[in-house]
């Protein structure tokens, strides 16, 4: 443990606990001696016991170089311990559901050590000002308000310092705020090019043609939104009944400075008070582009808005929204277009239910503790496919409870048929809510399906990491005639609430609904291939491809031989299949 103490005027004093090895934070510690004049450094949880008795802290800095690593379980001892005004957490990178557990305790800031060396002033500023317990604006690590008891304490340690700091150190801090600031100006040419681009060639004439159309027929050119505009509300103008063209006024704001190219999603202005994670997001220049619209707009946007936005916020840089830049152009092929979802998307006389992640697992949480087995089955276009052919799966899958829909091709069909999909809801991606929702309710789950070893190899990391429960285990290489009756009996003894079967589409679907009046557990579904993702024997593509819809893509490089055929003549099977059905009804064709 290490403490630092320096005077300052007027008995004023800043104090800041630092969690980390003392090996790799002494060019933080110097950082943070312009700010604070009292450092502590605890290299573990358990020696915040050891720190002398005094005032709580402005700020608890936790370090993932803490010993045993870095937990929200560490991090919410060391706040009920210090109480500390402000928490800020620097990692060089979590996976995304660590980084979602970590917001979770309430923290004013999170990044990686180069992201807080080069905004460190204002991040320290917006910080210490919560000390006096006013209200205090987002804070922006550009544009953060200043206090002048904190530039005093700055100066007096600035002289202080200035005498022993080495070039190499000044080197460290400075080389990273060049790039950020580099990284800022580049970008502001950009929005400013892009801007007055779109301006003059597309915005002036649209504008002159709605000019008109006011002086004849009295509708009005724009209509104004009051939006979250960095923490404040900006009264922002969108072209009025313009269908698809109404916010191209947004292009205007580029060159005003009150929206980014790249950024959080456009909100509208609410008054409330906010949480600290909507706090956080705020303090972001709300975007024409964002995370947010490029995953809605590929329907994997599970896990909502706040979380989507402050994964943004975590990675946001100039190479990263360049990036999301392109990535959010298919998303102008995705899109819904402003046409609202229905309940139920009709698709080649099946009937798809059309629900968000949210909604699904809610149903499926209400079977589990029903009355009667409830069948689940995932629909993508290979699927569909099959079905086309084969009259005994197009009947089953009549028959099911719910029917969910897997795939890009679907939410390209529901475009196609003017009528949007909620959201892509494949049984990859419903794992960790369905095991989520298990943990808390205490349902437990079995895993059929799959070559000996590999659902259970799934069940042992589902188990770490979710503490879900699984009550049993059974590979797919049965005989379904002769032993089907063995594995019903194993699973009903296991007590599963909840049924997996990965025996591959429609294998999976038949032999559910063959024995479901048999099957104990009160959720049956059909998972395809789920197993082999969880087990680790398959990778799953890349986010990046999954908000661009090339999932595919990657699956054919992954396994070509067996999937080219799937995906390859496969899709434009389907999607013809689609447009014959839309446009060529053929009534009864399944009969």
């Amino acid at each position: 443990m290490k403490t630092k103490a320096i005077g300052s005027p007027g008995g004023l004093t800043h104090r800041c606990v630092v969690l980390g090895q003392n090996f790799a934070i002494r060019e933080l510690l110097h950082v943070l001696g312009f700010t604070f004049t009292s450092i502590d450094v605890v290299e573990a949880v358990g020696d915040i016991d050891h720190l002398p008795e005094a005032v709580r802290p402005d700020v608890l800095l936790v370090t993932d170089s803490i010993a045993g690593g870095l937990s929200r379980l560490k991090l919410e001892t060391a706040k009920a311990k210090l109480m500390p005004r402000a928490i800020i957490c620097l990692t060089n990178g979590v996976d995304a559901q660590t980084e979602v557990t970590l917001r979770a305790v309430g923290l004013s800031f999170l990044g990686t050590a180069e992201t807080f060396f080069s905004h460190a002033d204002s991040v320290l500023k917006c910080s210490v000002r919560r000390r006096t317990g006013s209200p205090t604006p987002p804070c922006d690590a550009q544009n953060a308000p200043t206090d002048a008891r904190s530039h005093l304490a700055q100066s007096v340690q600035g002289r202080l310092h200035k005498s022993t700091r080495s070039f190499q150190r000044m080197g460290f801090r400075l080389i990273p705020q060049t790039v950020a600031v580099l990284a800022v100006v580049l970008m502001r040419l950009i929005e400013l090019a892009v801007g007055l681009v779109v301006s003059a060639l597309v915005l002036l004439p649209v504008y002159l043609v709605l000019l008109v159309r006011y002086l004849v027929a009295g509708i009005p050119v724009f209509f104004p939104r009051t939006i979250v505009g960095h923490g404040n509300p900006v009264t922002i103008r969108a072209f009025n009944r313009c269908g698809p063209l109404q916010n191209l006024p947004l292009f205007a704001e580029l060159i005003t400075g009150r929206l980014a190219l790249v950024g959080t999603a456009i909100a509208d202005w609410d008054a409330r008070p906010v949480t600290p994670m909507q706090g956080y997001i705020r303090r972001i220049k709300p975007g024409i582009f964002s995370l947010w619209q490029v995953r809605r707009a590929s329907r994997i946007a599970h896990e909502g808005r706040e979380i989507v936005e402050w994964e943004y916020v975590f990675k946001k840089g100039l190479v990263y929204d360049l990036l999301l830049l392109l990535r959010g152009i298919p998303g102008l092929v995705y899109g819904a277009g402003g046409q609202s979802p229905s309940p139920v998307l009709r698709l080649l006389d099946l009937d798809i239910a059309n629900l968000t992640m949210a909604d699904a697992i809610q149903r499926i949480k209400q079977a589990a503790c029903g009355d009667r087995p409830c069948s689940v089955f995932f629909v993508n276009p290979d699927c569909l496919n099959k079905m086309a052919t084969d009259r005994d799966y197009f009947h089953i899958l009549q028959q099911a409870d719910y029917v969910l829909p897997d795939g890009i091709g679907l939410t390209l069909a529901g475009k196609l048929l003017q009528t949007p999909l909620k959201e892509n809801i494949n049984g990859t991606d419903m794992m960790p809510f369905l095991c989520k929702m298990a943990a808390s309710r205490g349902y437990s789950l079995f895993m059929l399906g799959g070559r000996s070893g590999v659902a259970a190899q799934a069940a042992r990391r589902l188990s770490e990491r979710y503490q879900v429960s699984i009550a049993g285990t059974a590979h797919g290489y049965f005989d379904r005639f002769k032993e089907s009756q063995q594995v019903i009996d194993q699973i009903n003894r296991s007590g599963a609430d909840i049924l997996l079967v990965g025996l591959g589409a429609p294998e999976q679907e038949k032999w559910i609904m063959r024995h479901r009046h048999r099957l104990a557990p009160r959720v049956l579904m059909g998972v395809g291939g789920l197993f082999d993702f969880y087990s680790g024997n398959i990778k799953r593509a890349p986010v990046w491809m999954r908000e661009i819809g090339l999932e595919w893509v990657y699956r054919i490089l992954q396994e070509p031989g067996r999937m080219w055929r799937r995906y390859v003549l496969g899709n434009p099977l389907f999607l013809y299949r689609v447009a014959r059905w839309r446009f060529f009804p053929i009534r009864n064709q399944h009969e």
